[in-house]
């Protein structure tokens, strides 16, 4: 359980090795598409369901659902702008960013994609995540954190700390954790100031992760309570950040692959985004990596 710190305080993150839980890999999933005009560049990769996927392909300016039982690619959507970041909402729907176009847009994911709604964001809006019947989205030029509700109205905006001083630089992606409705906890990675923050619900700064100074934090993902599971580009780990003390352990794969072509096909390379679900007990990345950043990496999670 989280406790609630009256002001925010920071934390040097320290690495240490860890074998309790490991990677074994599973089948990767190709993200091109025969209507992909460029090669792909995956930014963001979302659950819909256990068995469903949604990727954004920021380089065609598309998004991409899979069915994870076959890989099969099963249906995508055109965007009116490239996208960065996509969040699921109520009702079989997602909020994806478009930062060129300082909009998010909101697609059905009910049957087949379907574009619903477009909402404003003065701002190149990046990370995004939903909660509580509203958006918190992660903004630069100009940088910072704001919470927007489902009709586009803003609610509140951060870009200082409490005694202001800017703090945010360049906000990427952002996860949140629900215990209940007065338990959230934010999640910002920034790559200009190599930290993650963490945030209450009303975008109160609680607590700053620094560390591992010469990597950017990207993706995030809060999906299991008390800890956070964060890539940085330039460290082709997974790494797994306890929240309450700041340590960070490096999951490990214990898989050995004796075909060079099959081992440059499974490494995480300049990681960009990760996603875990707890049902499968399956995690997915994506990466930055010109070679491999078409592709949507697997891994089966284990208990050692």
């Amino acid at each position: 359980m989280y406790i609630l710190a009256e002001k925010a305080s920071h934390s040097t993150i320290s690495d240490s090795d860890s074998k309790r839980v490991c990677l074994s890999w599973r089948p990767c999933i190709d993200a091109k598409s025969s209507e992909d005009r460029r090669e792909c560049l995956i930014t963001s990769v979302v659950l819909l369901s256990d068995d469903k996927l949604l990727v954004t392909d920021y380089a065609n300016a598309v998004i991409k659902a899979f069915e994870l039982s076959t890989n099969r690619l099963v249906a995508e959507l055109s965007l009116p702008g490239k996208p960065w970041n996509a969040c699921v909402i109520p009702n079989n729907h997602v909020a994806i960013t478009l930062p060129e176009n300082q909009t998010i847009q909101t697609v059905s994911t009910g049957g087949q994609l379907s574009a619903v709604q477009q909402i404003t964001v003065h701002g190149h809006c990046r990370g995004i995540a939903f909660f509580d019947q509203q958006f918190v989205v992660g903004c630069q030029q100009p940088s910072k954190v704001e919470l927007i509700g489902e009709d586009g109205q803003l609610k509140s905006s951060v870009s200082y700390d409490g005694q202001g001083k800017v703090h945010f630089d360049k906000p990427n992606y952002i996860s949140v954790c629900v215990n209940d409705r007065r338990h959230v906890k934010i999640f910002v990675s920034d790559y200009g100031t190599k930290s993650i923050t963490m945030m209450d619900k009303n975008l109160n700064i609680l607590k700053v992760f620094t560390g591992l100074t010469l990597c950017e934090p990207c993706g995030v993902d809060a999906s299991i309570p008390g800890e956070l599971l964060v890539v940085y580009r330039m460290s082709n780990f997974i790494h797994r950040l306890d929240t309450s003390t700041g340590v960070t352990t490096i999951i490990q794969n214990t898989d050995k692959h004796k075909d060079y072509r099959q081992e440059m096909h499974n490494q995480i390379l300049d990681p960009l985004d990760v996603s875990f679900c707890a049902a499968t007990q399956r995690l997915y990345v994506v990466n930055g990596d010109v070679v491999s950043r078409r592709y949507v990496y697997v891994f089966s999670v284990e208990q050692v």
